[in-house]
């Protein structure tokens, strides 16, 4: 079993207020990896935690960051995750999801699934940032089903297109009261028609 001795830590490269994150070097390998501290402050966090965890461990998948292993280490859960060397699409264009990553052969990876987040929040409650890519019905009946990721899927894609974030405005309170109206702004002409549909029944969730 792996524990936090075995690794070398480079650099920090996020630290938030209960979690940081590092960029590891395992001793014997030479291996460049990341690694997650989360902080526990009760029971309840250990075990919101360990769920997710257990869903991480289920994400197999190329375009997902691999989880390589876990171990505690004194008050804290250590996660090792592998490293995308090329950082997140924000290094690229200016979009905000910074859980998009670039391996070093172009192809990109799905993580950072919100462990090193406030554990004791609701997921609904969670930075500014993160908002902007919440549907409406998180907003106006505190629940996330599956339309909830095909929305933030959808404003990313409408991102990409445009620079632009559908539902941008001059404040954040203004921005979400957009997105719980379906206020958006339209695509550009250029964009072909099934693709416009496409993200548009996306981000209409209202």
């Amino acid at each position: 079993m792996s524990k936090f001795e075995d690794y070398e830590i480079i650099k920090k490269l996020f630290g938030g207020a209960m979690g940081k994150t590092f960029l590891v070097k395992l001793k014997k390998t030479g291996v460049e990896y990341v690694m997650k501290r989360i902080d526990y402050l009760d029971e309840q966090d250990k075990k919101r935690a360990d769920e997710e965890v257990e869903q991480m461990k289920k994400l197999e998948s190329r375009f997902t960051v691999k989880l390589i292993c876990v171990f505690p280490d004194r008050m804290e859960l250590c996660l090792i995750l592998e490293y995308c060397k090329n950082g997140d699409l924000r290094k690229v264009i200016d979009i905000k999801p910074e859980n998009i990553f670039l391996m070093e052969d172009g192809t990109i990876r799905l993580g950072d699934f919100g462990l090193a987040r406030e554990l004791t929040q609701k997921y609904y409650e969670t930075f500014a940032g993160t908002k902007f890519y919440l549907a409406a019905e998180v907003y106006l009946q505190n629940r996330m089903t599956y339309m909830s990721d095909m929305f933030a899927f959808g404003v990313v894609l409408f991102e990409l297109l445009t620079g632009q974030h559908p539902f941008q405005s001059s404040n954040e309170q203004t921005t979400i009261d957009k997105i719980k109206n379906g206020q958006h702004s339209d695509l550009p002409n250029w964009v072909p028609q099934e693709m416009k549909t496409a993200i548009i029944k996306m981000i209409n969730t209202v």
